[in-house]
């Protein structure tokens, strides 16, 4: 995969398209996987998803901090 068809780029706000946490992208592994970082309980945690996996966080609707950065 050439980096223009790369989907994300490092610092993007991502989740994984079943749910669960916010996460922060921080590129790809040797293996072409996508690197993603997030917090839980004041614990930095890590993993590698697949391209398909991913998807562009959005706020929930609703959610009382529309309109501002989401941090994680």
């Amino acid at each position: 995969m050439s980096q223009a068809e790369i989907p994300f780029k490092e610092g993007d706000v991502v989740q994984h398209k079943t749910g669960g946490p916010a996460m922060i992208y921080v590129g790809k592994d040797d293996l072409g996987r996508c690197l993603a970082t997030w917090m839980v309980g004041g614990q930095k945690r890590s993993d590698t998803f697949i391209d398909a996996e991913l998807r562009h966080y959005e706020e929930p609707s609703g959610s009382t901090f529309v309109g501002r950065t989401t941090r994680v």
